[in-house]
């Protein structure tokens, strides 16, 4: 894919790209990965994240690829791209998948990537040190600096002797 910039590319004018949306393919049958697009970007919104990857989808049909799903983050501007292929999230109308943009007969998955939602939640966390729950309690990053320390003391403490082989 090709892209262009929208204005000039000299001094300060522009803002300096603070992020980059990376648009990977990778196999179902074979071992395969390949990168297929990037934007260096100081941020992106909802509408043009929808753009791109239906660009990107549309070419790969075209090269005779068939996207059979899309792997998010959970940030809430990946959450609205997926609403505006038409995915719900909310729990009484679950819908996680969307029509597939040059053949409504095929079904695109979306699905959210359970460890960068793990980091997603630890760096929140970390951001704000304290998270309540209601109705649970608290959440605080105290608790996951202790549970580190006592980890790592466990570790360079640990008898080597009592390592075996199995």
């Amino acid at each position: 894919m090709c892209g262009v910039c929208s204005g000039p590319l000299d001094g300060d004018s522009q803002s300096q790209a603070t992020k980059a949306l990376v648009v990977v393919g990778v196999g179902i049958n074979g071992c395969w990965r390949l990168p297929l697009a990037y934007y260096l970007t100081d941020g992106t919104n909802a509408e043009l994240q929808h753009s791109l990857l239906q660009a990107v989808i549309c070419k790969l049909w075209e090269a005779c690829c068939v996207v059979v799903s899309v792997t998010f983050d959970g940030l809430a501007v990946n959450q609205k791209t997926l609403q505006q292929f038409g995915c719900s999230f909310d729990p009484q109308n679950l819908t996680s998948v969307f029509p597939h943009p040059e053949c409504p007969t095929v079904s695109i998955a979306a699905i959210f990537d359970p460890c960068r939602m793990m980091k997603l939640a630890r760096n929140t966390l970390n951001e704000y040190q304290i998270i309540v729950v209601p109705g649970l309690g608290k959440a605080k990053w105290q608790h996951v600096e202790f549970l580190h320390s006592t980890r790592m003391l466990r570790v360079l403490h640990w008898p080597t002797n009592s390592l075996k082989l199995i």
